[in-house]
């Protein structure tokens, strides 16, 4: 899946022979489209687009449905964050990615009791494909 087809990254994976889906996250019958048949799904909001929690909330409201609708779904897995607020004693409230995920995983949990018995939540830290686009010299070198 991706949000542009005619991206290099893209057709090179479409010349390999992967089914190249394009999606809007910010369209329901787009993630319908793009999940339509799935038995696996990794759901991954993208707050750096919308940057507000109630828009990436909507992002995953409309993943969270149309992954409740496929009957052949055997697995859910959702990209998520510790509770900040929680974990830190209230220190920390304002951390809008992370309370984002939080709510996402709220409402999957008690909307789609179905779905969140088959959704596993993966922590992750920092993407691989940031240490390459951002170039951090303490990330992976490549070598001549």
């Amino acid at each position: 899946m991706t949000r542009d087809t005619n991206q290099p990254k893209s057709k090179e994976l479409a010349s390999l022979g992967a089914e190249v889906v394009e999606y809007s996250l910010d369209d329901d019958q787009s993630v319908r489209k793009a999940v339509s048949g799935a038995n696996v799904i990794f759901g991954n909001t993208d707050f750096w687009s919308v940057y507000t929690v109630e828009a990436e909330v909507k992002q995953a409201a409309r993943i969270l449905q149309a992954a409740d609708e496929l009957p052949d779904l055997e697995h859910f897995v959702q990209s998520a964050f510790p509770d900040a607020p929680k974990v830190s004693g209230g220190r920390f409230n304002s951390i809008l990615h992370y309370n984002a995920k939080n709510e996402i995983n709220k409402i999957s949990a008690e909307k789609y009791p179905s779905l969140w018995a088959k959704t596993t939540c993966v922590w992750v830290g920092y993407y691989f494909d940031n240490w390459i686009k951002f170039n951090f010299s303490f990330g992976p070198q490549k070598v001549s």
